[in-house]
């Protein structure tokens, strides 16, 4: 997409944003009686409701009617007619009569179980976990997208792939009055120059090596195992198919040297990252690039330390908002709940690594110490993953 395609984009996108905020929904004591009922559109806010009031005064019954003055609630429609609260008081309010929020997202249900009970437990509205593979998650939100049939409020999925989303129009802008925790993060975890995205989790890879079999000389240099025989001919295991994120990531630092050594060396090429771990971890080879929180998921039952990158090459987990969300409240209500501080620090229990600054870790915390070197978040957009995915290939089809 051109600068001014975007540029055209952006301002069109405003410029309909303030359209939707200019369009105001009933008033708050309008909701019991069904003003936002299934259609969800906006209509005419009633700044004085008729209300009757039955007492009982000296034996008889008084009916009195009294006028009550009650401030509109601000929203917008979504694509699919759906209001949306233009400010958080609103999005909570309405969230609430929503009830639930269906998420699509790659991360591991098992291992989101206690952060989505958290959640429920606190604000009473169930989370419908959706999860699956990167390209099944994004076909299935797409083809409901293009459909008018939409399920999920919201989504997670690989960086290159989200952009994909928010690219085609298909992703609600987000802003810090409609979702508070946007406006916290730093501009590192967030799209700040589009505001359709906010990264829920880093997503990191290491050199882990066993540490029965590698010595404390040895794991001084990440890049010198892929350059010393001792772990040629299957001592490492490798994906064939790597996040891209991150061979993108060590393409801008080291070149053509780290990939062109690596093929050399004939890598145990094992297509599963908990197998990585796992088999690292049992000594099937010495050493795993691998992601740290696959190898999170056996806490400090294995013999395990990691390479140290300095900087930490961090990619994110981007999070949208659908665009014709059937929720789109509840969906709002999730992410900034998941993005806050109290939701970072309960992912923070999980084998996921929180993107919040003042978010602790102690899923295991031997693989990610954070305070011991910088962070070097990147963002992989889809020219840039096709142009990188076609690099691996190239550089490995040889060793494959």
């Amino acid at each position: 997409m051109s600068n001014d395609d975007k540029k055209q984009r952006k301002t069109g996108s405003r410029v309909g944003r303030r359209a939707f905020l200019a369009t105001t929904g009933a008033a708050v004591g309008g909701l019991a009686a069904g003003c936002l009922g299934g259609g969800g559109s906006s209509s005419t806010p009633t700044a004085r409701v008729e209300t009757r009031i039955v007492t009982k005064e000296g034996g008889g019954t008084v009916v009195k009617t009294v006028k009550v003055t009650q401030t509109p609630m601000k929203t917008f429609t979504n694509e699919a007619g759906k209001q949306v609260g233009a400010n958080f008081d609103a999005v909570q309010t309405l969230a609430k009569q929503e009830g639930v929020t269906t998420w699509y997202a790659t991360l591991d249900r098992e291992a989101m179980a206690p952060v989505v009970k958290a959640f429920q437990d606190k604000f009473g509205i169930s989370v419908n976990h959706v999860t699956g593979g990167s390209e099944t998650i994004l076909n299935r939100f797409e083809s409901e997208y293009k459909a008018g049939h939409s399920i999920a409020d919201s989504m997670v999925v690989g960086e290159p792939k989200i952009s994909q989303v928010w690219h085609n129009g298909q992703a609600m802008e987000l802003n810090a009055d409609v979702m508070p925790s946007y406006g916290e993060m730093p501009d590192k975890f967030k799209d700040s120059e589009n505001n359709y995205w906010i990264s829920l989790r880093q997503l990191m890879s290491s050199y882990f090596y066993n540490t029965d079999h590698v010595s404390p000389s040895d794991a001084k240099d990440w890049l010198g195992v892929v350059t010393n025989s001792k772990f040629a001919n299957g001592n490492i295991g490798h994906d064939p198919s790597p996040n891209i994120g991150m061979v993108s990531w060590l393409r801008g630092k080291y070149g053509d040297k780290y990939f062109q050594a690596l093929g050399k060396d004939q890598p145990n090429w094992t297509d599963s990252h908990t197998d990585l771990a796992r088999f690292c971890g049992a000594g099937q080879f010495d050493v795993a690039f691998t992601y740290t929180h696959k190898m999170g998921r056996f806490g400090d039952s294995l013999p395990i330390d990691y390479f140290k990158f300095d900087p930490m090459p961090s990619g994110l987990s981007p999070n949208i908002v659908n665009n014709k969300a059937p929720a789109p409240n509840a969906g709002i209500l999730w992410f900034n709940w998941l993005e806050s501080l109290e939701g970072q620090n309960t992912l923070g229990t999980t084998e996921y690594i929180p993107v919040h600054p003042k978010a602790k870790y102690t899923g295991y915390p031997n693989v990610y110490p954070s305070t011991d070197y910088d962070v070097d978040t990147f963002f992989t957009d889809y020219q840039t993953y096709q142009d990188n995915l076609k690099y691996w290939g190239d550089i490995m089809k040889p060793y494959l």
